[in-house]
């Protein structure tokens, strides 16, 4: 919902096949790359920006989503 609110996605849907699932994402042409990093790495709130200016290239990327799984 984060892409879709900013304009990079349009509609999607979760399509249940009753295995895994999917996603079917409608893309408008806006979005250039998305990717993960990739292992996962725990890091704390301050840590944040140390992190991504190590791990990501400012002038490449605009937009940086972080998810938390509290699991």
């Amino acid at each position: 919902m984060v892409m879709q609110k900013h304009g990079y996605i349009g509609e999607f849907e979760y399509v249940d096949d009753h295995r895994y699932g999917e996603i079917v994402v409608e893309l408008n042409g806006r979005l250039n790359k998305c990717g993960v990093i990739s292992p996962r790495f725990d890091v704390g709130v301050r840590e944040i920006e140390p992190w991504t200016a190590r791990l990501l290239p400012r002038d490449r990327y605009k937009d940086n989503i972080i998810m938390e799984n509290n699991i």
